[in-house]
């Protein structure tokens, strides 16, 4: 079933009414390659976040009218949960990002940490942050979320030291990190007995070349850090970034 992000402000009190689904344009031209048919079924998000199935009704030329066949029910999660991926080559972020989202992650930063061997130019970087929005829109249609994670891209260290003290518990996965030190045991220890000690949870993962000693100790003195292991191989930059947060996103749904 196809998923889209609608621009009408508030479709919850239009059931069993036919109206008129507003699409961005850019998705208007994904409708049209999807050849949608009078009679199929649809879910979308409002601008109010409100999911709902919907049936189509008529289309007319490119305009597509529904009615709502059902409201669909979503799982609020309790907690938060961000990524802080360094910056690297070519579009291993894409990938990154792409699957990120479909983990479920809430935000997603594009870091530019000391051993990121690309850069994102200043005369580049609100067209590349454009790439990312759109990326992360396309992969929470895909995956049928109700909401598309805020992106962001952090130039400087300032910044992302800066953004790192929001967080309850910040965990860097990191090569070098000992070999025991797990991430749920880093997420019981910071809870306690106390579940709401935990709500906001940012993820740091460095690129190409791994991050360095002086920005592990940066993290350290800026911020609720844990460095935790993946495991006894060293993974690579995109590799780490996915498995991270799918076991972050494991840990934190047992324990939360």
């Amino acid at each position: 079933m196809h998923h889209y992000f609608v621009e009408n402000e508030n479709i919850e009190e239009l059931t069993n009414l036919e109206f008129l689904v507003v699409f961005s344009e850019d998705d208007k031209k994904h409708i049209k390659a999807q050849r949608l048919r009078i009679g199929e079924h649809v879910t979308v998000v409002d601008k109010s976040g409100n999911y709902f199935e919907l049936e189509i009704t008529d289309i007319r030329d490119s305009d597509v009218f529904a009615k709502i066949s059902k409201r669909v029910s979503h799982k609020e999660k309790s907690w938060s949960l961000t990524l802080f991926q360094g910056i690297s080559k070519n579009t291993k972020l894409d990938e990154v990002l792409r699957a990120t989202t479909e983990i479920g992650i809430d935000r997603f930063y594009a870091v530019n940490m000391a051993r990121s061997v690309a850069k994102v130019k200043e005369s580049s970087l609100v067209n590349k942050l454009d790439r990312y929005k759109n990326i992360a829109k396309s992969a929470s249609m895909q995956s049928g979320r109700a909401t598309i994670p805020h992106v962001d891209i952090l130039n400087n260290e300032h910044d992302f030291l800066h953004k790192l003290k929001d967080f309850d518990l910040v965990i860097v996965f990191w090569e070098k990190a000992e070999e025991n030190s797990f991430v749920d045991s880093a997420i019981k220890q910071k809870m306690g007995n106390c579940k709401s000690l935990v709500k906001q949870i940012a993820v740091v993962i460095g690129p190409e070349g791994g991050i360095t000693e002086e920005e592990i100790a940066a993290i350290s003195k800026e911020s609720t850090c844990s460095v935790c292991t993946l495991g006894d191989t060293i993974l690579r930059t995109e590799t780490a970034g996915v498995v991270s947060c799918a076991l972050v996103s494991f840990v934190l749904g047992r324990l939360l």
